[in-house]
């Protein structure tokens, strides 16, 4: 892909998420900050697209030199030269350290007079990249605060043994992540030694949430990858927690809402869900013991973890 058609991927992006900020600000709902900022300044950002678009015509592109290897392969090496710039200044623009980066660089390689003058350019492209990123991030957040608001249904210990209900997905939130009254609510909890989770920990909290597939994100711009267990004929669940009757602001169009609230637990991936998403996955329950057990009061991180390798398979879509 050309620098030009990434370049026009990552507006097309940009201008999304811009329309989805702006239609939840109109609906009331509350954003991020990093959503604020960029429907603050959008016009900014279009206004560095339309410049990279007239300072980058395809000519001129044609001229500069290509790398012919490594993960940038085929596109300029003055691209790639800006990237490492980019990711070793964290997108912190100093003009000094950009000056020294370029005189350390062509000790060891020269740059041509064409790709100096590309340097501005292919900054403000990495930069762009960079704010994409982030919008996908805001993206995949503002999906995840949606489905926190819908009902599901968990199997919880009542008064006569375990009883089917449904419940909002999303416990409540550390206060010390709050930014403002609304609490969007937590979906997934890893750290059970936090004084904030340790209440919901007892067996008077467990729930089983019924699962045939879920999914993780598979990184930007490439939507999400199901897994569904490989034997068909599986009844899993994901080991929950929840509370009841709890009170908070979840939407702040619909006020104060008392509501039975819910999460899973997760854990380090397996092998199958560790190469889409190497940092977790959902504490899943596959046996009629493990369900009584969990039910039951079982010390929590007895069973905090992974499915074994092999479990699960990789699917196209929801089962």
């Amino acid at each position: 892909m050309a620098l030009h058609a990434r370049l026009d991927d990552n507006a097309h992006v940009l201008r999304a998420t811009g329309r989805d900020q702006a239609r939840d600000v109109a609906a009331g709902r509350s954003m991020v900050p990093a959503a604020d900022w960029l429907l603050d300044n959008f016009h900014l950002v279009e206004a560095q697209i339309r410049e990279i678009r007239v300072d980058l015509p395809a000519g001129y592109y044609r001229l500069l030199p290509k790398l012919a290897s490594g993960p940038f392969a085929g596109y300029p090496r003055v691209f790639g030269l800006a990237w490492a710039f980019v990711a070793h200044t964290d997108s912190h623009f100093d003009a000094q350290a950009l000056r020294r980066f370029l005189a350390s660089y062509q000790t060891v390689q020269p740059l041509t007079i064409g790709e100096l003058w590309a340097v501005s350019i292919t900054l403000r492209i990495v930069l762009i990249e960079n704010l994409r990123r982030l919008a996908d991030q805001m993206t995949a957040g503002r999906a995840e605060r949606r489905d926190a608001d819908q009902l599901a249904p968990i199997i919880r210990n009542g008064d006569d043994g375990p009883e089917l209900v449904k419940a909002r997905w999303g416990m409540p939130s550390p206060p010390s992540v709050l930014k403002t009254a609304r609490d969007p609510g937590v979906t997934n909890v890893r750290n059970l030694g936090s004084p904030h989770w340790r209440r919901w920990l007892g067996q008077g909290h467990r729930c089983l949430v019924p699962v045939t597939s879920f999914s993780e994100p598979r990184g930007k711009g490439q939507g999400v990858q199901w897994f569904a267990p490989t034997d068909t004929d599986a009844t899993m669940f994901f080991a929950g927690i929840e509370t009841r009757g709890w009170t908070s602001l979840r939407k702040v169009k619909d006020g104060e809402t008392t509501d039975d609230l819910y999460a899973f637990l997760t854990c380090p991936p397996n092998a199958e869900v560790a190469l889409i998403h190497p940092k977790a996955m959902p504490v899943i329950l596959t046996c009629p013991e493990e369900w009584e057990a969990w039910l039951g009061g079982i010390s929590a991180e007895e069973l905090q973890r992974p499915l074994p390798d092999g479990a699960l398979r990789l699917v196209d879509e929801a089962i």
